[in-house]
């Protein structure tokens, strides 16, 4: 799976947002760059955004890296982005992987993304990889390894390799 392919998955639109806590984000804005958020949800489109603690704890996170136009893009291929219903903005985010843990991704499937147990197969239709390094600034990989990188909020790389 390429770098662009991560980029890929992950964005979802038409989600709907938990509301009336101080820690939910509802619009883009709610996460100002470097704020760490979490995404929960069945699917795609009924997904609960809240901000967190970016020290990741059990859960995958993401670095806010700021808003961008709806048709905008983010720095690189590597962004995330997150849609929010009725606005004219979205949001950019950069995973928050810890290594030496492993991540279940699904190309079709924001949903699907989350932390798991190294050794533990996905569930259907995702890969998973391990986090076999991550560095502030840019990622040195062996080969086999995947590079994912990015710029914003801060400079962080990852070398991602299957595991599962």
């Amino acid at each position: 799976m390429g770098a662009a392919a991560l980029a890929t998955v992950f964005f979802a639109g038409g989600c709907s947002f938990s509301v009336g806590s101080s820690d939910s984000v509802t619009k883009p804005d709610d996460a100002a760059p470097g704020t760490c958020v979490s995404l929960s949800g069945t699917d795609a489109k009924n997904m609960t955004v809240k901000k967190v603690s970016c020290d990741g704890g059990t859960e995958l996170t993401f670095y806010s890296a700021g808003t961008i136009a709806k048709t905008g893009k983010c720095a690189t291929a590597d962004y995330t982005t997150l849609s929010f219903p009725d606005t004219d903005t979205q949001l950019c985010m950069a995973l928050n992987m810890a290594q030496g843990s492993c991540y279940q991704i699904n190309p079709n499937d924001i949903a699907d993304y989350r932390r798991i147990d190294c050794g533990t197969a996905g569930k259907a239709g995702t890969s998973v990889y391990k986090v076999a390094s991550r560095t502030d600034g840019t990622a040195s990989c062996t080969t086999g390894q995947q590079a994912v990188d990015y710029t914003q909020p801060k400079a962080i790389g990852y070398c991602l390799e299957a595991a599962g």
